[in-house]
Parts: C-alpha cells; structure tokens; sequence
C-alpha cells in the first residue's frame, strides 16, 4: 500500500515538473509536439529534461525501495506522459519536415531516449538497492523470506532484498538480449493494429497496450532478473518504424496519405517521447504482470511437492 501511494504521488509531482519543461522541447518554431533533437534548441531542451529527470530519479529511488523495484520506473515513465500529451501530436512536426527521411533523425533521438531510460531505471535501482537497507522494515510492502534469499530461479528480484540482482545479467546476458528482441518484435504488430491516428490519446493509449502485451509475452519466454531489454524495447520498436518510414515514404504529403493505406507505417505517428513513456510504462507494467503469474506458478510447484511429500511420508505407528 505504501509503495502504491509512492507511486500516485511520484506521478503527480513528476508530471507536474516535466509539465514545466515542455515549452523547451517543443518542436521547432513552436509547433506541436515534444522532441529533444527537433526542438528549436536540442541542448535547452536536454538541460531541461536531465533537471527534471534528477528529481525524478530520486522519488522513483524511494519509490522502489518500498517494495518491487519497477514501480519507480513505472512512475518515472508514466510521469513522462505529460509532456508527451501536453505537447501534442506528430503532425505538425511531419507537414514542417523537409522530407521522409527526417524520420531518421527520429531513429537517432528513439536510440538517445533508450540510453536516458536505461541510465533512469540502473540508477533508480542501484539507488533503491542502498535506501531498502537504511529503511525500518515497516515501511517494506514486501519482506524477503528465507526462500527468497536463497531464489535462483531469476524471479526473486521483485523482493525488496532482491533489488540488486535486478541490474546483473543473470541467468545470462543471452536470456536478457532474447527478452530484448522478442518484446521489440512483439511489440510491432498490436502498435500497428491499435494505433489508426496520430491523436495523442490514440498514441499514448495504444503504445501503452502494446507493451503490457510486449512484455507479459517477452518476460513469460525469456524471464530474467535483468529488465533492461523489456524496458527499452518501445524505443527499439520505435527506430523499427521510423527507419520503415524514411526508406519507404517520399515525403510528408506521402507519410499523411499512407495513414489509411499502409498500416505498417501506423507505428511511426507518434513521436519518440511517447515511446519513452506511455511505451516503457507499459513494459514495466507487462514485466510485473508476468512476475506475478511466475511467482503464482512457483508457489503452485511448491505447494504439490509439499503435498507430494506429505503422502509419501509414513504414518506414524500408534502406541
């Protein structure tokens, strides 16, 4: 319960400072839309969001400390909704752009935002790995038990005492990158279904659901105690996209029309922030999900062996 209301109020607050920052990632002459890299001035609107994200990182260390280690990040990328929203759609940035292949610089920045949310989600944790050991257990949503010490399943990480092992590749760097891949796979496909306008609602919502799918699917096949593939792989989809679209469209008038003959470009009308947020909110949520159905699964195991062994023992003789 704790950790909950950590999360509500790390997203309120958050929103609110990214709220501030948006004027500086407006896309070029104030036109609608949020970006780093097409904003008038990419090095204002990087300053402005490493300002903002520092408070957030701290409020989503403390959040995770409380108890499952994702929630911070959840709240981190949920957070980032708002400026996405508040910013506005990708329209104005495509009728303004020179051509297609300004959908690369779109790539570039999806690869950049990777990067800050990969940094976001390692520092949260380590970060949340050190306050767990300061706290008094009764703030803990969570106690660690002894199997939970002792878990080498890849699973236990969602415990408080955990926290650290999120960040190792474990069982192995190969687990992590299949995870990684899957989900960015995964992820194509119900973007480019639910994502029929470029509407910022439409946008939000449909990447959002695309990478709970995403990541309940990638976590089931490749479970891993190392997020970071599932976490980033909105963003690998988005560059999937936006590459799509600079070498398959001739221009603006051609990417506009293409929205209701080619689903397959669907996937690049939203800009990259939403992947950020709305997609790596999603992620996160899928991941826990998927941690939840493992964690039912391994207690279910457990039970029947204990009942196994319970049948199979003696009775004890009477007197």
């Amino acid at each position: 319960m704790k950790q909950r209301v950590g999360v509500v109020a790390m997203v309120v607050i958050g929103g609110l400072l990214y709220r501030h920052g948006v004027d500086a990632m407006r896309v070029a002459g104030g036109a609608e839309g949020a970006s780093l890299l097409a904003a008038d001035s990419p090095i204002s609107a990087f300053g402005q969001l490493l300002s903002v994200t520092l408070a957030v990182v701290i409020m989503g260390s403390i959040v995770s400390a409380l108890g499952n280690p994702l929630a911070g990040v959840f709240a981190a990328a949920t957070a980032l909704v708002v400026p996405a929203i508040v910013g506005g759609p990708i329209d104005e940035w495509l009728r303004s752009a020179a051509g297609a292949s300004d959908y690369w610089t779109l790539a570039i920045e999806a690869g950049v935002w990777a990067v800050i949310i990969t940094a976001v989600a390692k520092v949260i944790v380590t970060t949340a790995e050190r306050l767990q050991a300061r706290l008094p257990e009764i703030w803990f949503d969570e106690v660690a038990d002894e199997d939970n010490h002792n878990d080498e399943s890849g699973l236990g990480w969602d415990v408080v005492t955990m926290v650290a092992k999120s960040v190792k590749m474990r069982p192995a760097v190969m687990q992590s990158t299949l995870a990684a891949a899957s989900a960015t796979i995964i992820g194509l496909l119900p973007t480019a279904i639910l994502m029929q306008t470029s509407a910022v609602n439409q946008a939000g919502w449909s990447i959002f659901v695309s990478f709970i799918i995403a990541g309940v699917l990638a976590h089931q096949l490749f479970p891993s105690r190392n997020p970071i593939g599932i976490l980033i792989s909105p963003l690998l989809t988005a560059m999937i996209w936006y590459i799509y679209a600079a070498v398959t469209q001739d221009g603006s008038t051609s990417m506009l029309s293409s929205y209701f003959t080619d689903h397959f470009v669907n996937g690049a009308t939203a800009l990259p922030i939403f992947y950020a947020s709305a997609g790596v909110a999603g992620a996160a949520m899928g991941i826990g999900w998927s941690q939840a159905l493992i964690k039912a699964h391994l207690a279910e195991q457990k039970l029947a062996e204990r009942r196994e062994d319970e049948s199979d023992s003696p009775e004890p003789q009477g007197a």
